[in-house]
This record gives C-alpha cells, structure tokens and sequence, in this order.
C-alpha cells in the first residue's frame, strides 16, 4: 500500500489512530511515529512523538465521581498550526484514523483534503466504527467516505466486516486482527 522511497511518518489522529501507531510501533514497523489525541496514552514508547489535541465539547461527572469527556460532533475543527508542520515534502505520511470520534474524523477529513491540495506525499488509513458506534457520526463519515472514494491513497477498513468474518471474538483480538492486517498492508 505504501510504495514509496521517502522515509515513512506514521501519524495516528485521536484514540484509534493513538491505539494502532502503538501496535505497529511494538511490532517493529521502522517509521517516526506521532500520537494527536487527549488525552496520552500511558503505553506511548519515548520513540512516539505525542501533541495534545482537545476537541470542543464537556467534561461531565458521573455519580460515582468519575471523570468522562462528550466531544461536540457539530462544532468546528481549530488545527493547531504546530500540527501542520509534521507534513514536510521529504517525507510520505501515514495516516490512522478511525472515523467517529472527533479528533480523528475531523483530522483526517481536514488533513486530508489539505495534503491533496498541497500535492504531498501520503497514505491514509480510515477506520469505520462497528455500525452501533456510529449513532452520533453517520452524517460525518458517510460525507468523508463520499469525499475521497475512488482515491487510492485513502483506504477504508470497515470494523463491521472483521465481527463478521471472526464472530464471536473479544473485541481485543479484533482489533489484534486489525492491525496485523494494517502492518501486512503496509
């Protein structure tokens, strides 16, 4: 999938794209790798370059006191310009996402169009949610999928076809599957 004689930069936006640098990291995938998401994961080996990137939304207690975060899928993204100067020419940039949180749907949506635009060199890799995780993104993702569909640099990996092919299994070899299907691809 990603033929290219550039060294290769590996950027995961929000928590699934966080979730797979790390497993393609631990599996020994030679890149530079860099984490966007709030918050950091506890995982992130000192190779993986992380920047915080909060999204609108709320911080809301439960009743037992603990914290949780509802991002606001309708508010509009603000990229930190610190974030556009991971792109450099000299480079070809993988990028992970899964499409239904809002960093990652927005960053990729955002990234990549301006990448296309800017003529760089990448690959993006667009994770789409179970089907019962997508109440609040449908629109979102339906509208990303239209955007970039047919473009060979973007590739769609749909969780629904991995619960129907292996069934059953726990959500945590899936997501294993995942991502030795990604490092394969790649």
């Amino acid at each position: 999938m990603v033929q290219t004689d550039k060294p290769l930069h590996i950027i995961g936006f929000g928590g699934a794209g966080s979730n797979m640098i790390i497993a393609l990291q631990k599996m020994g995938l030679q890149a530079k790798y860099t984490c966007i998401n709030q918050p950091e994961r506890e995982n992130l080996a000192h190779e993986i370059k992380y920047i915080n990137f909060m999204p609108p939304g709320e911080r809301r207690i439960t009743k037992t006191g603990k914290e949780f975060f509802i991002p606001d899928m309708q508010a509009p993204l603000q990229v930190p310009q610190n974030i556009y100067s991971l792109f450099k020419p000299e480079a070809h940039c993988l990028l992970i996402a899964g499409l239904g949180g809002y960093t990652g749907t927005y960053l990729m949506e955002h990234f990549g169009t301006w990448l296309l635009e800017h003529q760089l060199s990448f690959t993006a890799i667009c994770v789409l949610p179970f089907s019962f995780e997508r109440d609040g993104s449908k629109t979102i993702i339906k509208r990303i999928q239209k955007k970039f569909k047919g473009n060979k640099r973007f590739q769609f990996i749909d969780l629904d076809t991995y619960k129907e092919k292996f069934g059953a299994k726990p959500l945590q070899e899936l997501f294993e599957q995942v991502n030795e299907d990604v490092y394969a691809l790649i």
